[in-house]
């Protein structure tokens, strides 16, 4: 450990490590992780997908036709043993355990737009977000929510149904919400939500609703939001993802590194009895490659 003008620094070997084209990635930029129910895990990235599996990567292709190009793959989400993938421009692809194409979803014709978010449902149908706005597909049926037939157009990041069947939709103009009944809210950054940009949500077991957004990590209590960013301790506002450890912290990533703060620990921020969190954050001083 070591005292210096500029804080308490620890020195110790890296907690961290990474996979990268060293390792077989297609690419070292990587945009979204997923691990199926057999344990399998799917990497998109900037040069398109791969199938990590006992140790090594597969490369899986997402185009078709001799003119088939592999592209940014944004998204990710699994269902039923089916895997959805949100691209930047090949719009949504369906594909089995092996990675073969069972079915393409276009938004439309001509240019297809950034797929972000994708959420498969139990009746087969999926929910995609993106720089077109809302869609949902099913059974070879498109239509548009927030954006698209005239709608104000959005660029939906986050999607998120929660235990009691409320959509929640994370955007770069705030949020909104779409009940079990089928009933749309707009929640308007500054007005309705504290924030422009929504990249996560998390319910937990006691009805709280946590947000990840660009002005910190949000709880939503009983319709009222508390707000927890750099004056409570976090080296970074802009937040993507919360993830619950099951132990008691909450995990969340960002450009800087990724954090860890314990649950209790904002608890006694919001009784007044602690005024800064202690974050456990892991960058590449841990040993992550980037």
């Amino acid at each position: 450990w070591v005292g210096s003008t500029d804080g308490l620094y620890r020195v110790a070997d890296g907690i961290a490590s990474g996979l990268t084209q060293r390792d077989g990635l297609g690419s070292d930029y990587v945009r979204a992780v997923l691990q199926d129910d057999d344990g399998t895990y799917w990497i998109g990235h900037t040069n398109g997908l791969d199938r990590w599996s006992q140790g090594h990567a597969q490369r899986v292709r997402l185009g078709s036709g001799q003119a088939a190009h592999d592209t940014s793959v944004l998204a990710l989400a699994w269902r039923d043993g089916m895997l959805w993938a949100g691209t930047y421009d090949l719009g949504v692809v369906r594909l089995d355990r092996q990675g073969r194409v069972q079915e393409r979803i276009l938004l439309g014709d001509g240019a297809q737009p950034l797929v972000r978010a994708v959420l498969p449902e139990a009746d087969g149908g999926v929910w995609i977000g993106g720089s077109h706005g809302l869609a949902h597909y099913r059974a070879g049926r498109l239509s548009y929510l927030l954006g698209g037939d005239g709608q104000p157009a959005v660029t939906v990041q986050a999607l998120y149904r929660d235990a009691a069947g409320t959509l929640w939709i994370g955007t770069d103009n705030g949020m909104a919400t779409l009940d079990a009944a089928g009933v749309l809210r707009r929640w308007r950054p500054g007005s309705d939500v504290p924030a422009q940009y929504v990249f996560d949500f998390l319910r937990d077991p006691t009805g709280d609703l946590w947000i990840a957004s660009d002005r910190g990590l949000l709880r939503l209590r009983a319709g009222r939001f508390q707000v927890y960013d750099h004056r409570q301790g976090l080296p970074r506002d802009k937040l993507f993802r919360i993830i619950d450890d099951g132990a008691g912290n909450f995990w969340l990533s960002s450009n800087m590194g990724v954090f860890r703060i314990s649950r209790r620990e904002l608890a006694e921020v919001d009784a007044g009895r602690r005024r800064l969190l202690a974050v456990h954050v892991v960058d590449q001083s841990d040993g992550m490659p980037g």
